[in-house]
């Protein structure tokens, strides 16, 4: 059987999920998110937080990881790269 999913990648900032992350474990502690006052400002920062990393489709996230940008220090070092990555 064929897989005709269409897969849609997105760059976004790693430091912007990571702050959602750490924000939903927030949720975990009951009486904190309770406190009415707490939970207005915690509300209006995780939607600004959420508005950074929304995708621009509705399908479901299928995979997330991290790609690293390296500058090379030299030519000699920017070829080998080239030659490890050729397909």
């Amino acid at each position: 059987m064929e897989d005709n999913k269409k897969i849609i990648k997105t760059i976004q900032r790693l430091d912007w999920n990571l702050v959602s992350y750490f924000m939903q474990m927030f949720y975990w502690f009951t009486a904190v998110m309770q406190d009415e006052g707490f939970r207005e400002r915690f509300d209006s920062l995780y939607k600004y937080v959420s508005s950074k990393i929304v995708t621009p489709y509705k399908g479901d996230r299928t995979d997330e990881y991290v790609i690293v940008e390296q500058e090379a220090t030299s030519d000699e070092e920017y070829k080998a790269w080239l030659k490890s990555n050729k397909n």
